[in-house]
C-alpha cells in the first residue's frame, strides 16, 4: 500500500498528542535533534518494535536517530549505513514522494537487507519527510505480526510534514548560524594574513587560513610568473603541480580570464586536474594586485562538504584582501630593497654588509672557523667624475660591481660600501685563499678595459687590503674594516693597483688615503 505524501485524511490517532509532537519538534534546534525526538516520541503515537530515522545529505542517507531492538552491531552498522540513490525501498519512497505500507518485508522484491534480513511477517511504515517537495529524510517503522494501517500512514504524514519543516527550519538556523561564524572567520583570517610582511610567511598564512579558519580540506595558492602559474603553498593534496601552463585547467581559466569559477561536480569540467582523491568540488579566486589578475586561489572539496555559492563568495572577499595583503608586501620588500641596496650597482649596501658582516664575525668567533674580508677602492677614481661627470662615474661603479660578482667566488657576499669602495665578506675562507682570491681578481681588472652598462669601456686598476679572523682577533665588524681599511691605505701608499694583507705593523686605525 502506498499514500501519496500528504496532511490531510482520516486520522484515528488523536488530534492533540500528533500536535503537541508536532509543536516540540519546532522547538528544536538541529536536525539531529529533531531526528531523535521523532523517533523516541512516535512510540507514543504507533507502536513499532524498531525505527530508524535518516537525513538527506547530497546522494546520501545518514542515519540520525535509531531505536528499538536492534543489537549493538546492527546499531553500529547502521551509523556506517549509505544505501546508494535507487537501491531499496527508502530511496522508492524518498524519490516517489510517497509514504509506503509494506505488510510483509520478508516477502517484498524491493528489500534489500544490507544490515539485517527481515523476518517473516515483519510490516513496514516507511515515511519520507517532505519539505516543499524536497526530501529532507525518511522515517522508517517497523514491527512485528501487524501490518500497518490506511489510518497509520495518514497520521504519520501529518507528523513527517511537520518535522521536515522543523528540518528545513532548522538546517536554516545553522546555516544563518555558519554564515555569521565564517564571517566572523573571514575577519579574523585577514587578521592572520595581513600580521606578516615577509612574503614567504604570508603566502602560507593564507592558504593555512582558508583551511583551518573555514575548515576546507584542500587548499593551494598559485602566483602568475610569465606564462606559467607557480605553486605558493598548499595543504591538504596527495601530490602537486609545481608549475601550471596558463593554456590548459580550471585554475589557469580562472587566472587567464580574471574571474571566479565554481565547480559543483568536477566531473563536468574536462580541463580539472586531479591532485587529491575523492574531490567532488573546487572553487577557484583569481587574486588581483592593482586591477591585475596575479594568481589564484583554489579550494577543493570531497563529500564531507558541498562548495556552493556561499563559498564561492567568501573566497572572493578573502581573495580581494589577499590582494591588499601582497600589495602591501610588495611595497614592503621595496622599502626594504631601497633600504639594504645600493641602487647604483644593485649590491647590498653599507647597511646590508655591517648586518651581514657583525653576525660572520660573531659566528667566526664561536665556531672558530676563519674569516676573511676584501677591501676595494678604485685608484684615481677622482679623474674619472672629473673628466666625465657622475652619471658615467655611477655607470663605472656599476661596472666595477658587475665585474667582482663574475671574478670572486660564488659564496663571495660583495657590497658597496660607499664612494668608490667596494667590500667582499668571504666566510670560512683563511687569509692565504682570501689573499690569493684578491690577486687574481686586480690583476684580471688591471690586464684589460673594464666593461660598463652604458657600452663605454675603461682602464682602470683598484687596491685591495685584506684581513681575517683569527689573524686579527677582532671582536666587531667595524674592527674588521677597519683592518682590511688600513692594508688597503698601504696598498695605495705602495703605489696603488696592489694586494696588501693586514699585520700588526699597520695598526688599529685608518689614517688619511693617499
Amino acid at each position: 500500500m502506498t499514500t501519496n505524501h500528504t496532511t490531510h485524511g482520516n486520522r484515528t490517532h488523536g488530534d492533540y498528542p500528533l500536535y503537541a509532537l508536532a509543536s516540540q519538534l519546532n522547538r528544536l534546534r538541529t536536525p539531529e535533534e529533531i531526528a531523535v525526538v521523532l523517533a523516541t516520541e512516535t512510540r507514543g503515537l504507533l507502536r513499532y518494535d524498531r525505527c530508524l530515522v535518516f537525513l538527506l545529505e547530497d546522494e546520501r542517507h545518514i542515519l540520525a536517530a535509531i531505536e528499538g531492538d536492534y543489537t549493538a552491531e546492527q546499531r553500529a552498522a547502521y551509523r556506517d549505513y549509505a544505501m546508494p540513490r535507487g537501491t531499496g525501498l527508502l530511496w522508492h519512497a524518498i524519490e516517489r514522494g510517497e509514504t509506503l505500507a509494506v505488510p510483509d518485508l520478508a516477502r517484498d522484491a524491493r528489500v534489500v537487507a544490507t544490515v539485517r534480513t527481515p523476518r517473516v511477517g515483519e510490516a513496514a511504515l516507511i515515511v519520507p519527510l517532505i519539505h516543499e517537495e524536497h526530501a529532507l529524510g525518511v522515517l522508517f517503522l517497523t514491527r512485528d505480526g501487524v501490518p500497518y494501517t490506511t489510518s497509520d500512514a495518514h497520521a504519520m504524514n501529518v507528523l513527517a510534514a511537520h518535522a521536515a519543516t522543523a528540518i528545513h527550519d532548522a538546517r536554516q538556523h545553522e546555516e544563518a548560524q555558519r554564515r555569521v561564524r565564517e564571517l566572523e572567520s573571514l575577519q579574523r583570517a585577514v587578521a592572520i594574513v595581513g600580521a606578516n610582511l615577509d612574503r614567504a610567511a604570508t603566502l602560507t598564512a593564507i592558504v593555512e587560513a582558508l583551511a583551518d579558519v573555514f575548515g576546507y580540506h584542500h587548499v593551494s595558492m598559485y602566483l602568475r610568473e610569465g606564462d606559467e602559474l607557480l605553486l605558493q603553498a598548499q595543504v591538504g593534496y596527495d601530490f602537486y603541480f609545481e608549475r601550471l601552463t596558463l593554456a590548459r585547467g580550471v585554475i589557469a581559466r580562472c587566472v587567464r580570464e580574471g574571474r571566479a569559477i565554481l565547480l559543483p561536480n568536477v566531473a563536468d569540467d574536462p580541463e580539472y586536474m586531479e591532485a587529491a582523491a575523492g574531490v567532488r568540488s573546487e572553487v577557484a579566486v583569481p587574486i588581483f594586485v592593482l586591477g591585475v589578475a596575479v594568481g589564484a586561489l583554489n579550494v577543493e572539496s570531497g563529500l564531507e562538504r558541498q562548495l556552493g555559492q556561499w563559498d564561492l563568495a567568501l573566497i572572493e572577499l578573502f581573495s580581494q584582501q589577499v590582494g591588499v595583503a601582497l600589495a602591501n608586501v610588495t611595497r614592503y620588500e621595496e622599502a626594504v630593497e631601497r633600504a639594504t641596496v645600493d641602487p647604483v650597482t644593485g649590491l647590498p649596501n653599507h647597511r646590508s654588509l655591517m648586518e651581514r658582516l657583525t653576525a660572520a664575525v660573531a659566528d667566526a668567533r664561536a665556531h672558530g672557523t676563519p674569516l676573511a674580508l676584501l677591501f676595494f677602492d678604485l685608484d684615481r677614481f677622482k679623474l674619472v667624475n672629473d673628466a666625465f661627470g657622475h652619471r658615467f662615474g655611477d655607470d663605472v661603479l656599476a661596472g666595477l660591481g658587475s665585474f667582482l660578482r663574475e671574478h670572486l667566488p660564488a659564496q663571495a657576499e660583495l657590497a658597496r660600501y660607499g664612494g668608490e669602495e667596494f667590500a667582499a665578506l668571504l666566510p670560512a675562507t683563511t687569509l692565504t685563499a682570501a689573499t690569493l682570491i684578491a690577486e687574481q681578481a686586480r690583476t684580471a681588472l688591471a690586464t684589460r678595459t673594464l666593461p660598463t652598462p652604458s657600452g663605454h669601456d675603461v682602464a682602470l686598476t683598484v687596491s685591495i687590503g685584506v684581513a681575517g679572523l683569527p689573524e686579527t682577533n677582532v671582536t666587531s665588524a667595524e674592527a674588521l674594516i677597519d683592518a682590511a681599511d688600513l692594508a688597503m691605505y698601504a696598498a695605495k701608499r705602495l703605489g696603488r693597483n696592489q694586494v696588501v694583507c693586514w699585520t700588526p705593523e699597520l695598526g688599529q686605525h685608518p689614517s688619511p688615503r693617499a
